[in-house]
């Protein structure tokens, strides 16, 4: 449909179904079927001789209510709680909470629900898919949100798993903030990282905060956000518009440890 907003964001999701063959999600964040302007995930399924699958096919994941916009960065190919399947990250910096206030938010759909849709697999075409299956449904690993506390915060904009940053082999997850309080700082955004737990779900208290420099609102302390290992160390990296050593309108990106 016109203004969906179709591919905002891409992002190569990993083997879900186990045939060896990737993949990969796109988002459509103002699509509207079948309600109004709630945003759309297509997981598209590796195809070819050697997989499961020999032509393109997908699922089609969103919320059950409109103005939720979800989609604005995707990330995958990692593993949170450690079931052995690749999770998605989903950002949707303008969702909003039962509360109806829009602070935005990060969310997790896990492989393995991800894993059962395959069945229900669609062919892929240009027209409107036949179903949407409304996030966390039929009792599989509930997908997780992660919102903020204030309206306008920009929460999930940027979104990264962060391999190997909840140790044990399982992934965190780090949801930037991009004009949200964070510490004393005045909207000038960050990170929050969030770890996963003894029942392998992450915890919804973070990690680790990485702060804005300055109390500049427009600094948009993560924006952008990549996580990465270097040996057996695990990293975040994340950037936004305005960093204090740089001077404004300059830009800034950061690497932190995950420990």
């Amino acid at each position: 449909d016109a203004s969906s907003y179709m591919g905002r964001a891409l992002s190569g999701v990993g083997d879900i179904n186990g045939d060896g063959c990737d993949e990969f999600a796109v988002s459509s964040t103002h699509e509207d079927y079948p309600l109004v302007d709630q945003g759309l995930i297509r997981v598209v399924f590796g195809w070819g001789d050697n997989c499961h699958d020999t032509s393109p096919s997908q699922i089609v994941i969103g919320p059950d209510k409109s103005y939720r916009y979800i989609g604005y960065d995707l990330d995958g190919q990692h593993d949170i709680d450690g079931d052995g399947l690749p999770d998605l990250a989903i950002g949707a910096p303008y969702f909003r909470g039962e509360d109806n206030i829009q602070t935005g938010a990060g969310m997790v759909v896990y492989g393995r629900w991800l894993n059962f849709l395959h069945t229900f697999a669609e062919p892929l075409t240009t027209e409107r898919p036949l179903t949407v299956h409304p996030l966390g449904e039929a009792g599989f690993a509930p997908h997780q949100e992660f919102l903020g506390s204030r309206e306008d915060a920009l929460v999930g904009q940027g979104i990264a798993l962060i391999p190997g940053g909840s140790g044990f082999g399982r992934a965190a997850l780090a949801v930037g903030w991009g004009r949200g309080e964070i510490g004393n700082t005045h909207r000038s955004g960050g990170v929050m990282v969030y770890r996963s737990g003894a029942d392998t779900l992450l915890s919804q208290q973070p990690y680790m905060a990485v702060t804005g420099e300055t109390g500049n609102e427009d600094n948009g302390l993560g924006l952008s956000l990549d996580g990465f290992k270097v040996g057996e160390k695990s990293y975040l990296a994340a950037c936004g518009r305005y960093g204090k050593s740089m001077g404004i309108d300059r830009g800034s990106c950061y690497v932190v440890e995950i420990k």
